[in-house]
């Protein structure tokens, strides 16, 4: 295995894959992961106003910032 494969896994697809996991977990520091599925995803779709808002800021950012 090269060196750039060892790289990418440890510091590009380990931290990927956990973030992937840990947002499927209820998950605090002092504590262990539990599981709970998609409820974080549902929760931010349906009642997280926070969402929708850094989403439109985000996508008038782009649309300012990356030159067309």
């Amino acid at each position: 295995m090269g060196p750039w494969v060892l790289g990418f896994l440890l510091l590009t697809a380990g931290p990927l894959l956990a973030a992937v996991y840990l947002s499927f977990t209820d998950f605090n520091l002092l504590g262990t992961p539990t599981f709970i599925g998609g409820e974080n995803y549902v929760r931010m779709f349906t009642e997280d106003p926070r969402f929708y808002k850094s989403l439109a800021v985000t996508a008038t950012y782009v649309l300012v910032s990356v030159p067309l």
